[in-house]
């Protein structure tokens, strides 16, 4: 290839990694944006939950207060009025309420199997039938009865006050607080109340939703929503019955049960309701970036458990996402630039090194001739080694000739024989680390005089010539094995050390099987720990499997171990191959 052509080749691949960089950097850098910002809001998602905890404290003491001030407003009714609603009129309680500083009182009495109003100072509320009303209902009877009420709620003697809830008569009317009072002295329940008005007043300046006006002022342009999610309701459909009550054929909304607690959610999504259930059941933190009404959003959702809030709740923020696309265009810029200044020293660079390349051929070519003078001359070395050992054994051999030691000489070429057939299989063997790593294990052998055999059978040619797994993986899994295994012989005595490895390929696997003998007993059941990381196996099968399992895995062959007959223990590997 000409100095030209290379050096648009090059210009070419450098704008392509320029290009592939700036891609990369764009989409890693907003990830880690997105991630700093959902962090923040995490923080602010913290933040206002340790606020609505300590408000929900507020408004707990503010309830009870108020319910025991409905008790104490209840009593001073009984003692202004005759024991039987018969003698009381409407007008009579209108001017007690107006009084006692309270929205309207009713007096409940029972009919039949129902319990009614029978008298109010509101209209609408006479007639009322409190049948259908759940809980309310069961309270009352407990009232009448005389009996301790078990509904939830504020409870003291002969008193009961629910929790903050709708109007029967009133639907408009969401957020009112009523007690009720029985003690026998009169045939009816006394029902004095306040409605939102009251209620609304307090939550706008202490409630959570006066937090979440602050928190969304104090951060304007980044936050656009905050929003307080039910989980409990939040999947309902709108005329689900769990999210009111029916009174005299009016529907009354539930206002414990209603799906936003506090704040907004402007900016709703298909996915709010997916990642509130999946916050409330993992207890963790979530967010996603979506399009919603136009504008690129972080909606982030924050668990809240506590002993402060009656169930368990999602805090929703929405953020803008300009922040971080402002961030990340600036960034971009100046990589960019950086990348692009780089990038034309870098073709500078390679010009030089190109005409350098020019300069320096012949000087590579002679280079490449003297190593090859080398390399042959050490082979020369090599052979004039291997012939001067030869020259020694002949020299022993006809010494002990001329000595007329004839047993001696026979069992020297015997041995020299042996010696020379267990190279050349070895070589044989067709994979160099294979037949390195055997060569070497025989030479261990002799010296620790263990009886170590092989063979390698059915390989395809003749030879192990194999393709997808690496020499070294290959050597790391016998030399592991093998290793184990003289370690665990070694406790044997001498002529009881027997190790023995087989290979062989069939079909498309390369497939070992080491074999040795053990010192003691090993259990099946023990077999599987074995393979264990960590998990020593030095008094059955040595160190190493783990490595041998990690090794194997890794080319999704397998390994299995098994007690083949008494006494010994075989470790078989299997690895997918391909053959050349």
């Amino acid at each position: 290839m000409s100095a030209k052509n290379l050096t648009w080749v090059s210009f070419i691949t450098i704008l392509i990694i320029l290009l592939a960089n700036d891609a990369i950097f764009y989409f890693v850098s907003k990830k880690s944006l997105t991630e700093n910002l959902a962090s923040e809001m995490e923080t602010i998602s913290n933040q206002i939950s340790l606020s609505v905890d300590n408000v929900e404290s507020a408004m707990y003491l503010s309830d009870t207060l108020v319910s025991h001030a409905l008790k104490n407003t209840a009593i001073a009714i009984r003692n202004d009025l005759p024991p039987s609603y018969n003698d009381v009129t409407n007008e009579k309680l209108v001017e007690l309420a107006e009084q006692l500083n309270v929205t309207a009182i009713s007096l409940f009495a029972r009919n039949g199997e129902d319990i009614v109003v029978v008298r109010s100072s509101e209209p609408r509320q006479i007639g009322l039938s409190s049948k259908g009303w759940g809980d309310y209902f069961t309270a009352f009877n407990q009232l009448f009865n005389l009996e301790p009420v078990t509904v939830e709620g504020v409870v003291s003697e002969h008193y009961w006050s629910g929790k903050i809830s709708g109007s029967s008569s009133n639907p408009e009317s969401l957020q009112n607080k009523y007690g009720y009072y029985f003690d026998g002295s009169t045939n009816y329940i006394i029902n004095p109340y306040i409605d939102s008005s009251y209620i609304q007043q307090i939550e706008w300046t202490l409630g959570a939703n006066a937090y979440v006006r602050k928190t969304l002022d104090e951060n304007k342009g980044k936050l656009l929503a905050i929003a307080g999610f039910n989980p409990r309701t939040f999947a309902l459909d709108e005329d689900d019955p769990r999210l009111y009550t029916v009174s005299n054929g009016v529907r009354n909304p539930r206002y414990s049960e209603r799906k936003i607690l506090f704040g907004s959610n402007e900016y709703a999504d298909r996915k709010d309701l997916e990642f509130i259930e999946a916050a409330i059941r993992t207890g963790r933190v979530s967010s996603y970036t979506a399009n919603v009404n136009g504008y690129e959003v972080l909606k982030t959702y924050f668990p809240v458990t506590s002993e402060n809030v009656q169930f368990p709740y999602v805090i929703g923020i929405t953020s803008s996402m300009d922040s971080v696309q402002k961030a990340l265009h600036n960034q971009l810029l100046s990589h960019t630039i950086i990348i692009a200044v780089v990038t034309a020293a870098s073709i500078i660079v390679g010009l030089i090194v190109i005409r350098g390349i020019n300069r320096v051929k012949n000087r590579v070519a002679q280079d490449v001739q003297d190593n090859y003078t080398d390399e042959l001359n050490s082979l020369l070395v090599a052979v004039k080694g291997q012939r001067h050992d030869f020259n020694n054994h002949l020299d022993t051999l006809h010494g002990l000739i001329e000595l007329e030691c004839f047993d001696e000489a026979k069992r020297y070429i015997n041995d020299l024989a042996e010696e020379t057939v267990r190279i050349h299989e070895v070589i044989d063997i067709g994979h160099p680390g294979i037949a390195a790593l055997i060569q070497s294990k025989l030479t261990q052998s002799i010296a620790r005089h263990i009886d170590f055999t092989y063979e390698f059978r059915n390989l395809a040619g003749g030879r192990l010539d194999i393709v997808g797994v690496k020499s070294v993986d290959v050597v790391k899994i016998l030399g592991n094995l093998l290793d184990n295994a003289f370690d665990e012989v070694l406790k044997l005595p001498e002529g009881e050390r027997t190790v023995f490895i087989s290979g062989e390929t069939y079909e498309n696997e390369l497939r070992f099987a080491v074999k040795n003998k053990l010192h003691r007993e090993v259990l099946p059941e023990a077999i599987d720990l074995m393979f264990r990381p960590k998990q020593s196996s030095k008094n059955s099968t040595g160190i190493g499997l783990s490595i041998v399992k990690e090794r194997v895995t890794r080319y999704r062959g397998g390994i299995h171990a098994e007690l083949p007959e008494e006494g010994f223990i075989q470790f078989n590997v299997w690895l997918p191959i391909t053959l050349r």
